[in-house]
């Protein structure tokens, strides 16, 4: 047969009553129908963006995490090795300035 599955297509018509706000009715005849607001389209295509984008936009926040921390970790590092290094400044210009001193009694 041509087409897809009924349970396929039970699936893929929830799915369009779920993005475009659409509600199950019962028409005169008994049947149970799908009805849609006037502007499905509209909604449809909406969330049909919405959902296009958000693997792109979660993939940069991805991105944009790795950066920060990456950021954070390369600051820290190099605030280490500043207070490290200013530390040993000191630290040299100290003794030599004992050195100078006990030179010059």
């Amino acid at each position: 047969g041509a087409g897809v599955g009924l349970g396929e297509a039970e699936q893929a018509l929830q799915a369009l009553a779920l993005d475009g706000e659409g509600a199950l009715q019962v028409s005169e005849d008994g049947e149970i129908v799908y009805q849609f607001p006037r502007d499905f389209k509209t909604r449809v295509a909406s969330k049909s963006l919405r959902v296009r984008l958000e693997p792109a936009l979660d993939r940069a926040g991805a991105v944009a995490s790795y950066a920060a921390r990456v950021a954070f970790g390369t600051c820290l590092i190099a605030s280490v090795v500043l207070v490290t290094t200013t530390v040993a400044i000191l630290a040299t210009s100290a003794q030599s300035n004992d050195r100078d001193r006990n030179r010059g009694e």
